[in-house]
């Protein structure tokens, strides 16, 4: 028997129950149960070394932070190819994944192959778009507010998910041809607070937060005088 026969099933059936666990624990559970199968949950995927497999969270961190650093997002038009790279990459990685052409360790070809890395498409179509059409800068505006809230509104929205679909919660259930409608008005809702709490202060409220933990340095966040 191989090493890779004896390793995956055995990862497989921890993965399964600690995933089990979770979405008893989040239909049926008290938020306490939830809680605690939520943070067995982290500790299986974070603290192990998984976490460093190229499709995990902080590899696309990683990612976002060379793109700042070498400016890909300031200066599209200059770095085009390595958009176009990654934007190939991208659509190439998602169609092998969902052809199921490449069957390795983790189901995924090892986190190179994963078709979360179709955001790399998206982005880059984004990226181009805003570059060639400027005019699209005012189209999109309503997801750059909330852009600037991205913590405070990746909290709030779990936060409130949680609380509608979760057994400890209202347990609420849409069915899927109305997901999309949905979707649309939580992000616009979520916008408008941003724009709204943005009219007044600098920051959102967790990334003034951030922003303390960052440089060690609190300062209010003082209402923008008109």
């Amino acid at each position: 028997m191989s090493v890779y026969s004896r390793v995956v099933p055995q990862d497989s059936a921890a993965r399964a129950a600690v995933t089990t666990r979770l979405h008893e624990a989040e239909a049926h559970g008290t938020f306490t149960e939830a809680v605690q199968a939520r943070a067995a949950n982290a500790r299986y995927w974070f603290l192990r070394p998984r976490v460093l497999v190229p499709d995990s969270n902080l590899v696309l961190f990683i990612f976002g932070l060379l793109a700042i650093r070498h400016g890909i997002f300031n200066d599209p038009k200059r770095k085009i190819q390595i958009i176009l790279m990654m934007m190939a990459f991208g659509f190439v990685s998602w169609a092998l994944y969902w052809l199921g052409s490449l069957k390795l360790d983790m189901e995924s070809g090892y986190g190179i192959v994963n078709d979360q890395w179709l955001a790399f498409t998206y982005i880059g179509a984004v990226i181009l778009l805003l570059a060639y059409r400027p005019v699209w800068k005012q189209r999109l505006a309503m997801f750059g507010i909330a852009g600037r809230m991205a913590l405070t509104n990746y909290v709030l929205q779990a936060a409130i998910l949680s609380l509608l679909a979760s057994g400890y919660g209202l347990a609420l259930r849409i069915r899927p041809y109305y997901e999309l409608p949905a979707t649309v008005l939580f992000f616009s809702a979520l916008a408008l607070f941003s724009m709204m709490w943005l009219s007044r202060f600098r920051y959102g409220p967790l990334e003034r937060v951030w922003r303390w933990f960052t440089y060690a340095e609190w300062r209010v966040n003082r209402p923008i005088v008109a």
